[in-house]
């Protein structure tokens, strides 16, 4: 198989995948990231002095409902790869605390940590930094100190749905 081939195979399943997430998109951004978000901010709210690297120096001009349909439009993962995410996000916001500055990066964090874990087909970090709108070295960073705050386990059991 040549280069070229290579490229357009490449691109023909980013095309299938991205047909996929179409469909799903309105069922699973229906979730509603905003009042998910809202609820972590009450139970564990961001209560240090210093920001953490989870935190933008400004707040993101697009609403969390709206960067969540980016994701699952963009990301083209299975429903599997979203609760699992929302997981992560959860067992993420215990850790660090939320606020409006870190709810858009935690979430772009939990989709990159569940579609690594879940999925066979993942694509280059700086396909998921244009996504999530990061550098691919601040979403690298992202990514490491996420899974040493998780402790490196993406797949035991994080805590119990309540």
């Amino acid at each position: 198989m040549t280069h070229a081939d290579e490229t357009r195979a490449l691109a023909s399943t980013r095309r299938k995948r991205a047909r996929r997430a179409s469909k799903i998109a309105p069922a699973n951004g229906s979730i509603c990231a905003e009042v998910f978000f809202e609820r972590l901010a009450f139970e564990y709210p961001y209560e240090q002095e210093q920001p953490s690297v989870f935190h933008s120096r400004m707040p993101p001009c697009i609403d969390l409902n709206s960067y969540a349909l980016r994701l699952v439009s963009h990301c083209a993962c299975s429903p599997a790869c979203h609760l699992a995410a929302r997981r992560y996000a959860e067992a993420l916001a215990r850790v660090i605390g939320v606020d409006p500055l870190s709810s858009h990066r935690i979430l772009a964090i939990s989709t990159l940590l569940a579609v690594k874990f879940l999925e066979d087909e993942v694509f280059p970090m700086s396909w998921y930094a244009k996504i999530f709108g990061l550098g691919r070295r601040e979403l690298c960073r992202l990514e490491l100190d996420s899974l040493r705050l998780l402790q490196w386990n993406l797949s035991g059991p994080l805590q119990p749905w309540q």
